[in-house]
């Protein structure tokens, strides 16, 4: 679509912050939040806030044509995950 890589980022952290928001309440709503999973996502908070300060770094050191072209690569890479997954879902489902 030719966005640059900050549009890029911007649109895909705000998408899936919605999706996280609408997934916590799925989450909660089927009580499969607790205590431990409270605890557990405590513990890894300093880990959230190392990978932003990380990807802040990264995005000014990494070009645009490079940005792109990792992108478009993991993308190929999750695409055939999910397939081989998907595939072999099908492949494995007796009615």
């Amino acid at each position: 679509m030719g966005l640059s890589k900050s549009a890029f980022v911007g649109t895909n952290a705000v998408f899936f912050a919605m999706l996280n928001l609408a997934k916590g309440a799925g989450y909660c709503a089927l009580g499969l939040v607790s205590l431990s999973s409270l605890t557990a996502s405590a513990t890894l908070a300093p880990s959230l806030v190392l990978g932003v300060y990380l990807g802040f770094r990264m995005h000014d050191a990494v070009a645009d044509v490079l940005f792109t072209r990792l992108a478009y690569v993991l993308l190929g890479f999750a695409g055939a995950y999910l397939s081989a997954l998907g595939s072999a879902g099908i492949l494995h489902w007796s009615p």
